[in-house]
């Protein structure tokens, strides 16, 4: 994670600034797939992660914590893979010198598509609902 700030009880006269400083950040992710169908194309994945991160800031240690269960639906063309995706998510950030926080969505919906080309693999997703978010990706196989 990399240093910034965080602003803590926005548009409060105890509206303050933490110094972040270098964390840890660590994860676990599974996904299966739900349903193939090989002529069509058409899939259904599930996923499931639970993360966790630490960072030091200057008041104490924040320590937050997040479990994720997804699906995403979709149709291969070939090389691209269109989807469509949802998720829903939760988990506590545990602020120093202050409450617990959480999120203000706990779902995302949006779309998404991968291609590969060759060994790389691409992809992106927009999610304009929930927890709004624009994703790239990208890989080599080797």
């Amino acid at each position: 994670m990399l240093p910034g700030t965080l602003t803590r009880n926005v548009g409060t006269p105890d509206e303050s600034r933490l110094a972040l400083e270098r964390g840890l950040l660590a994860g676990l992710s599974a996904s299966k797939r739900l349903l193939a169908h090989a002529a069509t194309g058409i899939f259904v994945l599930g996923t499931l992660s639970l993360s966790a991160s630490s960072v030091h800031t200057s008041a104490g240690t924040l320590r937050s914590f997040d479990l994720r269960v997804g699906v995403a639906a979709g149709r291969s063309f070939g090389p691209i893979t269109p989807y469509l995706l949802a998720r829903a998510f939760g988990g506590p950030v545990f602020v120093p010198d202050g409450p617990t926080i959480g999120d203000d969505h706990h779902y995302v919906l949006g779309l998404g598509v991968s291609a590969r080309l060759g060994p790389v693999d691409l992809g992106g997703e927009v999610a304009p609902l929930g927890e709004r978010r624009l994703t790239a990706t990208g890989g080599i196989s080797f």
